[in-house]
């Protein structure tokens, strides 16, 4: 559970974060897309970098299968480049995929830090792996930062909300099994330490958790994206 001075911590890099988006926003939010969209590149690439350098890490010290990329933000190695780099109705999908879902992880953080991140806020500078899931997620909090203040996707409900909902179905049974196969709480699909979770698991059962869970999950995209897309309005109103 954060106290106050996790939440400060927090607070702190949220603020560095929107910084940057205001910063950034005033000297290219007049440019073209192309030049707007670069600071998206240099994140993905980024991500990407603490990815490798994570999987390399446990190679050579010794490989543990809670390193394996079946998080639910594992999604955005994927999903950024092709975002970048895909042309045509691949393009738009896989950015506003990209848009919503980091925006998820936005809100998430601070609502469920301990889910997000664990104590990582507390340990940023007392190892590799606790470095590298705070500033992994906080490079995701400011590609969503970023998307909505130099306005990067075009937002419809009735073209982006059904395969946003479609892919988050889809992680929730690719993680969702492969958390119970592998015995590994990706994405809080198999729970396995004390607290409420693992007692909701054991009492309802696993598969039950599962498709509780995941629906959960899936269902969360609505009311997320409809807030996405207000403040995405709002911000683009200023312009």
């Amino acid at each position: 559970m954060y106290d106050l001075y996790g939440y400060l911590v927090l607070i702190f890099f949220f603020i560095i974060m929107l910084i940057i988006a205001v910063v950034l926003r005033n000297h290219l939010i007049d440019k073209d897309y192309k030049t707007r969209y670069n600071p998206l590149l240099v994140i993905g690439f980024l991500i990407i970098v603490l990815d490798v350098s994570k999987q390399l890490r446990g190679i050579m010290v010794g490989y543990d299968k809670t390193i394996i990329p079946l998080y639910f933000c594992s999604f955005f190695n994927l999903l950024y480049p092709l975002a970048a780099f895909s042309k045509g109705k691949v393009k738009q999908i896989s950015q506003v995929m990209a848009t919503v879902y980091s925006f998820m992880v936005l809100m998430g953080l601070y609502l469920f830090p301990t889910m997000m991140i664990g104590d990582a806020a507390y340990s940023l500078f007392t190892g590799f792996l606790k470095f590298h899931t705070f500033m992994y997620h906080h490079l995701v909090l400011l590609y969503a930062l970023l998307s909505i203040s130099l306005q990067i996707v075009d937002i419809d409900t009735k073209d982006d909300l059904p395969p946003l909902l479609a892919g988050a179905a889809l992680y929730s049974l690719i993680g969702g099994l492969s958390a119970v196969v592998l015995g590994v709480n990706f994405h809080n699909f198999y729970p396995v330490e004390q607290g409420f979770f693992l007692d909701l698991r054991l009492n309802i059962g696993t598969f039950p958790y599962l498709l509780l869970w995941g629906t959960g999950f899936t269902i969360l995209v609505i009311p997320s994206f409809f807030i996405f897309k207000v403040i995405y309005r709002l911000v683009g109103d200023r312009i």
